[in-house]
This record gives C-alpha cells, structure tokens and sequence, in this order.
C-alpha cells in the first residue's frame, strides 16, 4: 500500500516490475551517489511481501547487485525491525531476516550489514544480553550492525536514563556496530510524539540526553597532554576518531596537526622548525 501507484499498477506484469524497480535503484544512486555512506537498500522484508509476491524473492538479490553496481563505494544494508526490538534473539522473524540476507549474499547480492531498528516502549524493550547476541551472531557472519533507528517512550525517567547509557554502552564496545541513529532527536518531529530520546516538545532535555552527553560527548573522548621522552615520542591510548595534536618547547614555540586515530593505532608526525 505505500508503494507508488505506477508500482502497484504493475501486479501482474513481475517482468516490467522488476525492470522499474532496478531502473529506481540506478536512478537513486545517480542522485545521491556522493553523498552515500550506507544505503538501506531492502526494508522490512520480513513483514512486507507484496513485491516479492509478484517478482519472486530472488529479485532482492538482483536489487542489491544492482545497488553494488551502481555506487560501489556504499556500504549496503539490509534493514529490519524484527532484528532486535522485544528480545528478538533467537525469534522465528529474526531467524527468517537472517535467511534472507543468507540467500540474498548466497546469490549475488553484496550485503554489508543489517539495519537494527529499535523503536522501545514498556511491552517490548530488549535486554541487553539479549542485545549482545544479535551483535556477536552478525559479527560471526561478517556483518556489520547499525542502529538505525533508535527511540524509547518507556514512562519512566529513571529507566529511560539507564537503558540509554547501558544501550550505548554495548554498541559502543561491540566492534560490529558501526553506527548509531536516532530516529528523531525533538519530540515536535518525532512519528511517536514522545519517544524522541533527547529533547522533549518545549526543547527540555529528557533522560536520555543526559546519558548521551555523559558517554558521547565526554567519557568517549579523549583529552591526553605530556611530556615527549629522549627520542621525541609521546604515545597514550585513546578513542579511535579525529584529533588536534599540539606541541611545543619550554620557550613556547607549537606546532600543529590534525590526525584521524585508527582502531589498530597511529602514528602521527609533529616537527617543529
């Protein structure tokens, strides 16, 4: 039913709607092609089968070659809200998302990771260990996770806090989740109306900002300042991500770089003349 019209028009013509639907996937990434990162390119197949009624599954896999083709420097994902959302581990719509991101790759299809969507309220929010064995069984099949869209109206200001720090506290350490989304920060544009996790409707910061602030924008960065030793090194472990490094003498005299902080460590070069 959200399909577009001269979509739906097309039941009973699988061959021109596969061709209409390859021609979309092109045509996006025509579009968007410099600005892509990552590409949801197959959404919800679990629950939403009208197309594949009439294409056949397989097209699917025909969808995300097609995607590879057309913007080879994004990353591909496949997303879903049966992945992680009410203790999903282990579920019978888990297990069928993940048979269909294995078929999709078993023919052809180029999928990097799977979208998690993680729309939380009182009757459905996910432990975290529960949380942590969907990461390590993506993980184990070489796929990336992102939380792709993240909100919570749980009626309780204490639970909101905690879940938001423990929540991002086990994507942050997990090394298959590579992003985290949150689906409305403002309660004024959130499709909920009061699940945003940041701000409420008069721009009030919730619980969940304050957990963001705590982890995010201080205890996941890093501050490091010393002394080089005889051979003009100084080393300290940090967060992987963008830095400004400074360095200077007793008399004053600095130098500056801006240096980007791998996982596997860097190295990075500061002279002074």
């Amino acid at each position: 039913q959200w399909s577009p019209q001269q979509w739906r028009s097309l039941a009973a013509q699988p061959a021109k709607l596969r061709e209409e639907i390859e021609t979309h996937v092109g045509r996006t990434a025509a579009a968007f092609r410099e600005f892509f990162y990552a590409w949801d390119v197959v959404n919800e197949a679990v629950g939403c089968r009208d197309i594949q009624k009439v294409v056949g599954e397989d097209a699917l896999a025909s969808w995300y070659k097609a995607a590879g083709q057309a913007a080879p420097d994004c990353r591909l994902f496949y997303n879903d809200m049966v992945m992680i959302e009410d203790n999903a581990a282990g579920s019978a719509a888990q297990e069928e998302a993940f048979r269909i991101v294995k078929m999709i790759r078993e023919k052809g299809g180029l999928v990097h990771g799977v979208g998690l969507q993680c729309h939380f309220g009182p009757g459905n929010l996910t432990g975290i260990e529960n949380a942590l064995a969907t990461f390590e069984r993506l993980s184990a099949m070489d796929l990336e996770a992102e939380i792709t869209e993240f909100d919570m109206a749980l009626g309780d200001a204490d639970v909101e806090y905690a879940y938001m720090r423990d929540f991002l506290t086990v994507c942050f350490s997990h090394p298959a989740v590579s992003g985290f989304y949150i689906w409305g920060f403002w309660d004024g544009a959130n499709w909920r109306g009061n699940a945003a996790p940041i701000y409420d409707r008069n721009w009030k910061e919730k619980p969940g900002a304050r957990a963001w602030k705590e982890l995010v924008l201080d205890r996941w960065r890093t501050a490091a300042k010393g002394t080089t030793d005889a051979n003009g090194e100084f080393r300290f472990r940090g967060f992987a991500g963008e830095y400004e490094i400074s360095a200077g003498t007793r008399e004053g005299r600095k130098a500056g770089v801006r240096a980007s902080l791998q996982r596997e460590g860097t190295t990075v070069t500061v002279r002074m003349e």
